[in-house]
């Protein structure tokens, strides 16, 4: 099928990862947010509902749930018709439609992406591109190639840099001169969730707001511990810790997640020879990513603001609609 032909100046953009769905209205001229809608239903939890439904037609249950979330937007129908496009899960396995990964390397300047698209609808407002992601032997990634277009967008500079994105997936993006060449992804932020949720941590947790001073000298003894380099182990000993009271019920969050994202960032430092690391993070992480890059050592690098990340991602998206 071919994709119509595109002349809006409007764009409205899906970042539809595992946990949440973040949409927004986009002016294509200035690249200015004119409105934006976010909740909770991440492709796993509506690829599980869909499973409970066996007699839903999949696509269609997936663009209504899409549906819903655009018709929050405060300009309501005045959107309809708008071109709308999708990056993140919207194209996996558990996703509307899986979509076959690009290969590496992948050139941030002029790279094109492989996508799929569905017609407006009378129950479907929008026509929707669902992108594509990128993938090389035995690593796969949706959605954070299109965060390294925008990052490259504004940064931009030659030479070789590694762009850390942490999220449930966290992922680190070897970028040479403008080219995505290498990634590593890392389980830190899923393997953390359900360890809280559903390991034999879970009665030992206590989720309370702790002091900033408690709470950051509990993460960085879980920092100190990932230098032991055997995680499974460590794991254990949070139990162990628990359990003879070393270790109290309101810092165990924190210390495992010293535990984790140490142990992630310390199978960066192993693989890195002078790179500049460039840190991208929302604002529930970036504090912890400062402090553990901090505490292990490294020195060369660039922090970008949290509310950056969401620009980077509504400005790769945007290049790589204009490229298809």
């Amino acid at each position: 099928m071919i994709a119509p032909q595109k002349s809006n100046d409007l764009i409205v953009c899906a970042d539809w990862g595992t946990s949440s769905l973040r949409i927004y209205l986009v002016d294509l001229l200035d690249g200015t947010i004119i409105d934006s809608f976010s909740n909770d239903q991440g492709i796993l939890s509506t690829f599980q509902q869909w499973q409970k439904d066996p007699g839903a037609d999949r696509k269609i249950f997936y663009r209504n749930k899409l549906q819903l979330a655009l018709d929050q937007l405060s300009v309501g129908a005045s959107i309809i018709g708008i071109p709308l496009i999708a990056s993140g899960m919207a194209g996996s396995s558990i996703g509307i439609q899986p979509i076959d990964y690009s290969p590496l390397p992948f050139d941030l300047n002029r790279g094109v992406m492989g996508y799929h698209f569905f017609e407006a609808t009378i129950e479907h407002s929008n026509p929707l591109w669902i992108l594509s992601g990128l993938e090389k032997p035995g690593d796969v990634m949706r959605g954070e190639e299109v965060q390294a277009m925008g990052w490259w967008s504004h940064f931009g500079k030659s030479g070789l840099h590694v762009l850390v994105l942490p999220g449930t997936h966290s992922k680190h993006l070897w970028i040479q001169d403008g080219v995505l060449v290498d990634f590593h992804s890392y389980f830190t932020g899923e393997l953390y969730r359900l360890l809280l949720d559903h390991s034999i941590l879970k009665p030992s947790v206590k989720e309370v707001h702790a002091d900033d001073q408690i709470a950051s000298r509990a993460f960085l003894r879980g920092l100190d511990a990932s230098s032991n380099h055997h995680l499974l182990q460590e794991l254990f000993r949070i139990r162990a810790k628990s359990v003879q009271q070393h270790l109290n019920a309101g810092n165990l969050p924190h210390y495992l997640s010293g535990l984790l994202i140490g142990s992630e960032l310390r199978s960066l430092n192993d693989l890195i020879s002078g790179e500049t690391v460039h840190l991208a993070a929302g604002s529930s992480l970036i504090k912890w990513y400062l402090k553990a890059l901090d505490h292990l050592g490294f020195e060369n690098r660039i922090n970008w603001a949290p509310g950056q990340i969401d620009q980077f991602t509504l400005t790769g998206q945007i290049q790589a609609w204009k490229r298809l």
